[in-house]
């Protein structure tokens, strides 16, 4: 996957995987992602998604490096047919 998507494999870089999903019958949409993740020190980064389009499936994918146990704050724009909706989450990285 990581060949195909032109993603780098390391054990201190994490990926961001991200569905957009209709509410009615669950199927996969198109969508605009912008977003930032700010680790507990203030440090800020901006993601940069890639869409990927599978069969019936489309995700949007953006990777991000990190140390041990640093925790991340993600604030994501999804933006579709002008509809802006905003997606926040904390998530804490490990390195493998």
């Amino acid at each position: 996957m990581a060949k195909n998507y032109d993603l780098e494999r390391s054990p201190s870089k994490g990926i961001i995987n991200i569905s957009v999903l209709k509410n009615s019958d669950k199927t996969a949409q198109t969508a605009t992602l912008t977003g930032t993740a700010r680790n507990l020190l203030g440090n800020k980064k901006q993601l940069t998604f890639k869409e990927v389009v599978e069969g019936d499936a489309i995700y949007y994918l953006a990777q991000i490096d990190y140390s041990n146990e640093e925790i991340y704050r993600f604030d994501i724009e999804i933006n579709q047919n002008g509809k802006v909706q905003t997606l926040k989450f904390q998530q804490k990285f490990y390195v493998d």
